[in-house]
């Protein structure tokens, strides 16, 4: 074959890249252009261009992930806001969670991120900055569907990188 497009320089382990579903589209953190911490990039393969690029936002890695439908991907470096990224269009729109991006001191990061089944609840774990470990548990951060009725619990779990509610 022949080469459609250059990657970008994308910091690579598994958990910095992901392929959607179908593996038409590819998501991958790259070095903000400023320097200062790491961008989510959003390409389309079967195109070879890149679509997106989403600020992370200071120094903590952001996490991000694919819906199952391959609609959208979605990333949060702080459990403030989450960046809804349309495909194949490239459109970026910031969701307000309604959760602190800090507490008394304590800065919080998303560490781990997922869209629920339906493509309605964006479901992630928000986790101090201090320290390793955080008995913090996961939190439905956006409802990317608002229109429909909300479920009675908003506690969730990511599983295999899917948000299931409990």
């Amino acid at each position: 074959g022949r080469v459609l497009a250059t990657l970008p320089q994308l910091v690579l382990d598994s958990a910095t890249v992901k392929v959607s579903p179908s593996g038409r589209y590819l998501a991958g953190l790259v070095p903000h252009h400023e320097g200062l911490g790491l961008d989510v990039e959003i390409h389309d393969l079967a195109q070879g261009k890149r679509l997106a690029t989403v600020t992370g936002g200071g120094v903590f890695q952001p996490a991000f992930a694919f819906a199952a439908d391959e609609s959208a991907v979605v990333a949060a470096s702080d459990p403030s806001t989450v960046h809804r990224i349309e495909l194949p269009q490239g459109r970026s729109r910031a969701i307000a969670t309604g959760y602190a991006a800090d507490t008394e001191g304590y800065g919080y990061v998303v560490d781990a991120i997922a869209v629920s089944e339906d493509g309605r609840w964006v479901c992630g774990h928000p986790a101090t900055s201090i320290g390793k470990y955080t008995d913090c548990a996961d939190v439905v951060l956006a409802d990317l569907k608002p229109r429909r009725p909300a479920p009675s619990s908003r506690m969730c779990f990511v599983l295999d990188g899917v948000a299931r509610l409990v």
